[in-house]
């Protein structure tokens, strides 16, 4: 049977072809419980049976789910819905679609059709109740047309399901009723993410479900229009795993590659671990990051809101703590204490490594001095990436960080920068960089060459390259925008005075007269100027060496 909702598909890749055959393989060795796979022809469309399990509502009953592949698969989630007559349930509507996150937002390429089903078999198995999600009708109609589930947008909160069915249907309305070219749809965007963002900071140690399917679970729900009902639930102020609503996340569901991993590595040793986020791309993380943000007892975060995102992506449910230069001193104790107990705490900023020109440093200092293990998790850094792109000299390199906001500081910083040799490196902010240039330029030097790295990883990634000067004119009257690094190359060797012959040879001579060897008084006169010790030692054998060898023939 085939859903009207199915989408225009395009030929499977080879490497569609070579997982799904795989899985295929695996699922005729070892199917999943309570599944049963209807064996076609058709690679790209799967038909499976569903039974439901003993002891629940859905027990003796069979549904059929119809999975069907894109191009891309794996690198893609696959469509999943149910053949209708679909099951009564309060994420299941009548048309089929399935409101589970591990099919849209938190879908992954280490997961399998294996693993789909049983998330969905634990969504059937968790249900207290059989009806419709509350705008099922009018989602249904706006179905009519053949539109894909994948085209609905849906919400979800860490592993506590945030599916908005008024609101969802609601922003998926004005979707499509207003066009792209209308700035309408982008602002109804922004006013629903501020209210969700509104709701999960007032309940910041509450678990919610945005769903009516949970309202007989708790006491005291609170209505609110249009079908939304919040049932809240207090929890431990630092919840290992949530028992709610494990069907609506991919929590449940083990990622083979990391499990592989950790089992190779054994549990983690308590300590303090300095893990290395992305500075834009989320798929920058290492596997080793992954597995101890994952296995960590607390988080601690720059801000929680910019990190959760991270770990929404990786479905990593570790709680979050607040750290930040304005309540570092605060936290510092109670974090200690936390170790001191034998917890694994991990550390990361909003990008790149903690304690590099982000808060940290002080606590790593602290568990050092109370002999707490400090371990690091190597990540990206903008640094690095910035400068191995620069096309500068990278053998060494100088990285200042953020410049003092006092004036005199700060140009006595970018005074004794533009007297080195290495290559520098500095962050700046993006309404600072005009008064930057201005600054750098007049002490540098207009010709000194110079590259702006800025939103590196991201969509917008820019390179920029030129001198001082070049730049000051270029970003005069335009400021750029986002994450920025700037590098500046170090002052030339030509630039530095080199003494004439006749001054190598007068403090050659005087060295020489007052006792000094040779090669010693070679040593001494390299290590004052620039010029290499091997044209020093032929200047001193020609000018010094028969007077050195008479000198030994009369001793």
């Amino acid at each position: 049977m085939t859903s009207s909702s199915a989408p225009s598909r395009k030929a499977l890749s080879k490497i569609a072809c070579n997982r799904l055959q795989k899985e295929l393989a695996e699922w005729q060795l070892n199917p999943p419980s309570g599944f049963k796979h209807k064996v076609t022809d058709n690679l790209q469309r799967w038909v499976i049976e569903v039974n439901g399990a003993a002891g629940t509502l859905y027990a003796n009953e069979t549904y059929q789910l119809q999975v069907d592949f894109p191009e891309h698969y794996p690198m893609e989630a696959p469509q999943v819905i149910f053949v209708p007559p679909a099951p009564l349930h309060p994420h299941i509507y009548s048309n089929g679609h399935i409101c589970l996150d591990i099919l849209y937002d938190s879908w992954s390429p280490a997961m399998t059709v294996s693993s789909i089903c049983i998330s969905i078999l634990s969504m059937l198995s968790s249900s207290t109740v059989k009806q419709r999600p509350a705008d099922n009708d009018r989602y249904v109609k706006n179905c009519r047309s053949g539109r894909s589930p994948k085209e609905t947008r849906w919400w979800f909160h860490d592993d506590k399901e945030l599916n908005f069915y008024g609101f969802s249907h609601y922003y998926y309305l004005i979707s499509n009723t207003y066009r792209r070219n209308t700035a309408l749809p982008l602002i109804h965007s922004y006013l629903l993410q501020a209210m969700v963002m509104m709701m999960i900071r007032r309940l910041p140690s509450t678990t919610f479900t945005l769903t009516s399917a949970f309202s007989c679970r708790f006491t005291s729900p609170k209505f609110f229009p249009d079908q939304i009902i919040i049932s809240s639930k207090s929890t431990p102020h630092y919840p290992r795993i949530s028992l709610l609503a494990t069907f609506c996340s991919a929590s449940q569901v083990p990622d083979p590659i990391l499990e592989q991993d950790s089992s190779k590595r054994g549990p983690l040793k308590p300590g303090l671990y300095l893990v290395g986020t992305p500075i834009g791309n989320l798929e920058d993380i290492t596997l080793r990051a992954l597995r101890v943000l994952k296995s960590a007892d607390v988080i601690l975060s720059e801000d929680t809101r910019h990190s959760w995102k991270l770990l929404h992506h990786y479905n990593i449910r570790t709680p979050l703590l607040s750290y930040h230069k304005f309540n570092e001193s605060q936290r510092e104790q109670r974090v200690l204490r936390r170790l001191k107990e034998g917890e694994i705490v991990v550390l990361i900023s909003d990008a790149g490594t903690p304690g590099i020109s982000d808060p940290g440093a002080e606590l790593a200092k602290l568990c050092v001095d109370e002999n707490i293990p400090v371990i690091p998790i190597p990540g990206p850094c903008a640094v690095v990436a910035a400068l191995s792109a620069s096309g500068l000299d990278t053998d060494e390199f100088t990285f200042v960080g953020f410049l003092s906001k006092h004036g005199p500081s700060r140009r006595e910083r970018l005074t004794a920068s533009a007297n080195e040799a290495r290559t520098q490196i500095f962050y700046v902010p993006p309404h600072k960089f005009s008064q930057f240039l201005e600054e750098s330029s007049l002490l540098f030097g207009d010709s000194r060459r110079c590259v702006m790295a800025r939103e590196m990883t991201k969509i917008h990634e820019e390179f920029w390259r030129g001198t001082l000067g070049e730049a000051k004119v270029r970003f005069l009257n335009q400021q750029p925008k986002g994450e920025m690094t700037l590098l500046i190359e170090g002052r030339a060797n030509s630039l530095v005075e080199t003494p004439s012959e006749d001054q190598l040879e007068h403090e050659l001579g005087e060295l020489i007269s007052h006792g000094h060897t040779l090669s010693t008084a070679v040593k001494l006169v390299a290590e004052g100027t620039s010029v290499k010790r091997k044209t020093l030692y032929s200047l001193a054998l020609r000018k010094f060496g028969k007077q050195l060898e008479a000198d030994d023939n009369s001793n």
